[in-house]
């Protein structure tokens, strides 16, 4: 579970994550991915420590590809009034680059992502949500590593 920053003009993420390993206890880790920089960075909140690692991903915008196969309308929620529910696009496809299977769920309106699965031998599934979504970039700082990842 996280919080995350997208920057698809400067090809950049920010990813905050708690990761829950048993009752009570929990890790919380940053990662700051510069793609155009091919450089990661994943900071150990607690710890205040970094460790800066090549990136060899090539950067994806969070969209519906060109080449997606469509798959079907619904609605999340109820269909009853216009106000129960979220009228939703699903695509799929082949993702090429890595030969994998996407499935991408994105709104009607606004074409906003909600979910993508992802599957491929190397990764496995990868399910992402996209919840509380907003447009823009509240702080660019958030895609500078702190200062103690340059010692």
């Amino acid at each position: 579970m996280g919080k995350f920053s997208n920057d698809t003009i400067l090809q950049r993420s920010r990813v905050v994550e708690e990761i829950f390993l048993e009752p009570n206890k929990t890790i919380k880790t940053e990662k700051i991915l510069l793609y155009n920089m091919s450089t990661m960075y994943t900071i150990n909140l607690e710890t205040k420590s970094c460790n800066k690692t090549h990136l060899d991903t090539p950067f994806r915008k969070i969209e519906v590809p060109k080449d997606a196969e469509f798959v079907s309308q619904l609605v999340f929620g109820g269909s009853s009034d216009p106000r129960e529910g979220l009228l939703v696009n699903i695509w799929k496809g082949t993702e090429h680059e890595f030969g994998g299977y996407y499935q991408v769920s994105v709104t009607e309106f606004g074409c906003l992502p909600l979910s993508t699965l992802y599957l491929s031998e190397k990764t496995s599934w990868v399910i992402t949500s996209y919840l509380n979504l907003t447009e823009g970039i509240e702080d660019p700082n958030v895609f500078v590593p702190p200062s103690f990842c340059n010692t």
